[in-house]
């Protein structure tokens, strides 16, 4: 009898997860044109141009794809580890999200450390990932190691913050100290910084792939700039500036 109960337990919580499985609505403008553009995906099913915008926004197409075997849910979204003291509690414990499935206390120590309930609730929508991390779901691009100060076990690179951070932080040494950075940002020393100033979205360009901002260079930018969308087009610029397809005229001393 006990062996025939544990049967039915391994049986019915595939079953379970996937009836609680959100596929979310069909309000991309993408929707419906037979490509998946939800970026918790992978797969030839999927578009090659994923923006965050498109989270839970494109149901039909994912859905059909995803049953067909032609897509699957990313492996390498950077949930990190079950080492946390609130791990497997049911509540999403890391600092990183946001939403109804959080913990009502949250701490920086609990970063990368409660996987398994972040992950579930994140596929299920009851959580989602902030904006500043979207870059964790695509390519978080660390650069190379040509820092004066690369190897030196502090991170050099403008673009992060915490307490794995050197002191004295300057503009040239962005993408340019990768396993100092990627080291301490994997183990939740550094984050992204939240403070970088990219604006909002209420450019009429926002949220079209490129960064309309005149205040960054590079291939990700639009072929026509305009001084009206500085800081308005917060979401293209940056995912565009973390994946070091633009970047920035200018650092301030203190980022």
């Amino acid at each position: 009898m006990v062996n025939l109960i544990y049967v039915l337990i391994l049986w019915a919580t595939p079953i379970t997860l996937l009836a609680q499985f959100s596929f979310g609505d069909n309000t991309s403008a993408y929707a419906l044109d037979g490509e998946c553009d939800d970026p918790r995906f992978q797969g030839q099913g999927m578009s090659e141009l994923l923006v965050y915008s498109d989270l839970y926004r494109d149901a039909s197409d994912c859905s059909t794809l995803f049953d067909s075997g032609s897509i699957s849910l990313r492996s390498d979204l950077a949930f990190g580890d079950n080492t946390s003291a609130y791990a497997l509690d049911g509540e999403c414990d890391d600092p990183r999200f946001q939403g109804q499935g959080m913990a009502a206390v949250l701490n920086n120590d609990n970063t990368g450390r409660d996987a398994t309930d972040c992950r579930l609730l994140f596929n299920q929508s009851a959580i989602s990932i902030d904006r500043q991390f979207f870059d964790m779901v695509g390519a978080l691009f660390f650069g190379d190691n040509t820092s004066a100060y690369a190897l030196d076990g502090e991170c050099d690179d403008p673009r992060f913050q915490g307490q794995g951070m050197s002191e004295l932080l300057v503009y040239s040494d962005l993408y340019r100290d990768a396993s100092d950075c990627s080291t301490l940002f994997d183990s939740g020393s550094i984050s992204l910084r939240s403070d970088l100033a990219f604006g909002d979205n209420t450019s009429a360009y926002a949220l079209d792939g490129e960064c309309d901002d005149p205040r960054f260079q590079g291939q990700g930018m639009a072929a026509v700039l305009n001084n009206d969308n500085t800081g308005r087009d917060a979401t293209d610029c940056r995912l565009l500036f973390n994946q070091s397809a633009i970047s920035v005229l200018s650092i301030r001393a203190e980022e």
